[in-house]
């Protein structure tokens, strides 16, 4: 190993020797290990990592990552490594592209970077780095993500904050001295956490909510709402994979609410409206169940337009059918002019209207068809499977029902059409 490799390691065996412990670094899974500092006052981040990549993972022996393009990238280095090229991204163009070409022959790489630059924190995005919080998704791209944006990764995180700070992220945390360690408890398809100095929390049967002081009063109701859809979402869907507890962080910000695994970030202004905001809880919670493939694809329909109607379903389980018709009303003005879900022979990715709209209106003429018992039943096995494409949705529905129903779902998919 080169000199360079020993003294990065050197400056992140904690983080690296924890990893190794914990069973982090998985075959088939690409896997990061990776050391953050920050300055609050100018929104500077500093990081070394180490990625494991796994030769499953590889095309035509490369790899390209998306990364910030404003970041200053110092080193990219690996033993099997050949080369490495970076430039702006066509398809993200605040990213850029960092293409990694490896020799043959290895079962893994592994490949180190060191880089650093400010994050954009009034681009609206949601993103923040100041003395009071940090709040870091995958719009501020800080952390390498795949760039076909369908490949997850798992590792820790070695952040180095003091223990006026608290910290929340999907997995678990620990704190070791002057830094705190998060450990992912599932692959993601990026690096997301949130960091207060700030004692807001509410916790109510393992469902905490994260607050600014701005949602005092809708920390509470929300409290309430995610506790009881995580005790209803687990009964239904948790047998072998519960979410025992879920963190809510609750801020008044810019950017997209966001789900991954046992952490929710929700923008308090996506909501101030009951029932809208409530479903939007249960919504994100239902993604623990909903398999995510590849976010650009033309299948991303399925994981959204499930949680959809799942966390439509659990509102009017709490608050009566009043809500539910309010939601359903919402997503029919959301699917007006849509022409179809999915089509086998279209490639681009569902938009929102199909997603937050006519995916689940689809979804309920299914139900209209097969009946109650049969749809929920079609709701809990793909919950508790793996399924990321329509084609493998409606090979399910055929074992359910029959090949006419299956072919009959993939007619309506086609088309804008809620007219049986």
């Amino acid at each position: 190993m080169d000199a360079m490799n020993n003294a990065y390691l050197g400056a992140n065996a904690t983080a690296i020797a924890l990893a190794l412990a914990s069973g982090v670094l998985y075959a088939q899974e690409p896997a990061y290990v990776t050391d953050v500092s920050f300055n609050h006052t100018t929104s500077q981040v500093d990081v070394e990592l180490s990625l494991t990549i796994p030769k499953e993972v590889i095309e035509n022996n490369q790899i390209t990552l998306f990364l910030n393009g404003s970041f200053d990238v110092a080193s990219v280095e690996g033993e099997t490594l050949s080369s490495h090229s970076s430039g702006a991204s066509a398809q993200i163009p605040p990213w850029n592209e960092h293409v990694l070409e490896f020799k043959s022959g290895y079962d893994t790489h592994r490949v180190n970077f060191t880089y650093s630059g400010e994050i954009n924190v009034e681009d609206g995005h949601g993103n923040e780095v100041s003395g009071e919080r940090i709040h870091l998704t995958i719009d501020s791209a800080w952390h390498p993500i795949f760039a076909n944006l369908a490949t997850p990764m798992q590792g820790t995180v070695s952040i180095q904050l003091d223990d006026s700070w608290r910290v929340y992220a999907p997995g678990s945390t620990s704190r070791e001295e002057s830094r705190v360690v998060l450990e992912s408890a599932s692959p993601q398809l990026d690096v997301a956490f949130f960091a207060t100095q700030n004692d807001n929390v509410l916790e109510e049967n393992g469902f905490s909510v994260i607050y600014d002081d701005a949602n005092t009063q809708l920390a509470s109701e929300l409290s309430s709402v995610g506790a009881t859809c995580l005790a209803s979402l687990n009964e239904k869907f948790g047998q072998n994979k519960p979410l025992d507890s879920a963190s809510l962080v609750l801020l008044q910000r810019q950017g997209p609410s966001f789900a991954r695994a046992n952490f929710l970030s929700i923008n308090s202004n996506n909501v101030q409206r009951p029932p809208f905001g409530y479903q939007l809880v249960c919504h994100e919670l239902a993604h623990n169940w909903t398999a995510i493939g590849n976010v650009m694809s033309h299948d991303y329909w399925i994981p959204e337009s499930f949680a959809e109607l799942i966390g439509a379903r659990e509102i009017q389980s709490q608050f009566g059918d009043d809500a539910y018709q309010s939601l359903k009303q919402s997503w029919q003005e959301r699917a007006d002019g849509t022409e179809f879900v999915w089509r086998e022979d279209v490639q681009q990715r569902a938009s929102h209207r199909v997603n937050y709209g006519l995916g689940p209106l689809k979804l309920l003429q299914l139900e209209d068809r097969v009946g109650a018992q049969t749809f929920d039943q079609f709701i809990a096995n793909y919950m508790t499977s793996d399924i990321t494409e329509t084609t493998d949705l409606l090979d399910l529905l055929t074992s359910l029902t029959n090949s006419e129903t299956a072919a009959w779902f993939e007619d309506q998919l086609a088309t804008g059409d809620l007219n049986e």
